[in-house]
């Protein structure tokens, strides 16, 4: 799920993240290792009400 998620999204800090970390660990450890970051986000987000803006791919 998560690494159809970040292949479909182009031009996005995950989609860099996974792309990185794909090529050294292969894909299935990229898609757990992007997956804890936007759980993370997504606890950050909701514990201290900010709002998200992605950094982006560079």
């Amino acid at each position: 799920m998560v690494k159809s998620f970040v292949i479909l999204t182009k031009g996005t800090y995950d989609s860099a993240q996974y792309s990185r970390i794909a090529r050294r660990r292969g894909p299935n450890k990229a898609a757990v290792a992007v997956a804890n970051s936007i759980v993370a986000t997504i606890w950050y987000l909701l514990t201290n009400g900010a709002f998200f803006e992605d950094l982006g791919a560079e």
